[in-house]
């Protein structure tokens, strides 16, 4: 088991399936598409697409909320924003700044959210 988690520490292997609390591994070579697997981004590319992911996953947020989501730090948000397709919005109610992603904006709203 500590050998295949440091071949995952490393790429070399990857899970491809979870049944309950087991993995299921493969390599990476058979389990990621080439141009996938292959593609050189860069640091700022990266980061900038977390961005964007994370944007239309919440629809909107603060910079705290949105570098959260992937664990990114505020500066590294910051360097990114601009360019990853999101846009600054004024939320009634939030004291921060915001930003949202545009087919968010585009959708009807669906109510205030409820935990049962």
């Amino acid at each position: 088991k500590v050998a295949v988690e440091r071949a995952l520490m490393y790429g070399e292997v990857v899970c491809t399936e979870r049944r309950g609390w087991k993995r299921i591994y493969d390599l990476a070579e058979r389990a990621i598409p080439d141009t996938v697997l292959h593609d050189e981004l860069s640091d700022a590319e990266c980061r900038r697409r977390l961005v964007a992911l994370a944007g239309k996953s919440l629809g909107v947020g603060t910079r705290s909320d949105i570098a959260d989501y992937h664990r990114l730090k505020g500066e590294e948000f910051d360097a990114v924003v601009a360019d990853s397709g999101l846009v600054p919005v004024v939320v009634e109610g939030w004291t921060k700044p915001a930003w949202a992603d545009p087919e968010a904006l585009a959708k009807e709203p669906r109510g205030r959210h409820r935990t049962t």
